[in-house]
């Protein structure tokens, strides 16, 4: 396990490591997702205490269970990869609407059930906490999603999918870690 000093000093890195970027973007606003980790709160705190003049919107989105009346409702066809996925492996869309539909149960999809590889085909399963607020703060505005981890990306292109909505001036996301292993775990 890791102690506090040693957690510090690693975001401190990651924030010094963001300098360029940041200053690149001149973001207005940072969102970012609730998380189970303590680790990506303190992230953007520390972002903010670098940055002060961006506002920070909490917690803009929340995770949740996946609802919908059938598996088609569930998939997200604008995704840049699901024309050629869909065509070049036809079996494995059938298979992948067989999944979503052995995997829900009582109308909900628990995400951690999803094959990864596939997850960034689905659609719905991050909500805005407050669409009205988010709006407000986005409309307009240069804005940097933060989240902890890059996996399949899914998250990440969910949340950008629902802010493209709000027309944003520029939209760009920020992780802290990149998952690097072949395992669905």
């Amino acid at each position: 396990t890791y102690d506090d000093r040693q957690i510090k000093h690693l975001l401190d890195g990651v924030v010094g490591s963001c300098k360029k970027l940041i200053s690149d973007l001149e973001p207005d606003v940072i969102l970012y997702p609730k998380s189970s980790s303590p680790l990506l709160k303190r992230f953007v705190d520390l972002l903010h205490k670098a940055y002060p003049k961006i506002k920070i919107a909490d917690e803009a989105f929340i995770k949740k269970m996946l609802k919908a009346e059938d598996e088609e409702g569930l998939l997200n066809t604008d995704h840049p990869d699901w024309k050629k996925f869909s065509e070049k492996y036809p079996d494995t869309v059938i298979e992948l609407k067989k999944s979503i539909k052995r995997l829900m149960k009582g109308g909900t999809l628990e995400l951690k059930s999803f094959y990864k590889q596939h997850a960034k085909f689905l659609k719905n399963f991050i909500e805005m906490k407050d669409a009205s607020n988010t709006l407000d703060q986005v409309i307009g505005k240069r804005v940097l999603v933060v989240d902890d981890v890059l996996s399949s990306g899914s998250t990440m292109l969910e949340m950008f999918r629902q802010l493209r909505e709000f027309e944003p001036e520029s939209l760009s996301g920020l992780t802290i870690f990149k998952r690097t292993s072949k395992t669905n775990h």
